[in-house]
């Protein structure tokens, strides 16, 4: 890898970071396409991208949900059990 291909490698990360903060998931899901359609980092292969027409995906179900409550925390890292215990 060479420097572009790192900074390259960066920016893909901080975009799809950047995808998760957008307000829907069509939003998300559009941004997926075009990171995967447009960005040098792609895993599309670069011959095969123009043709791209974006990924597959199942219909969103808002009956799909799971209850949570969460809480800020304090910034101390927690009691880890051994897995062996």
């Amino acid at each position: 890898m060479d420097v572009q291909d790192h900074l390259d490698l960066v920016d893909w990360r901080r975009r799809v970071g950047d995808a998760y903060r957008l307000p829907s998931l069509e939003a998300w899901r559009g941004a997926r396409d075009g990171l995967f359609r447009d960005h040098p980092q792609s895993p599309i292969p670069a011959p095969e991208r123009a043709s791209f027409g974006g990924l597959r995906w199942f219909p969103a179900d808002p009956t799909y949900r799971v209850a949570a409550r969460l809480q800020p925390a304090d910034g101390a890292r927690g009691h880890r059990r051994d897995a062996r215990s």
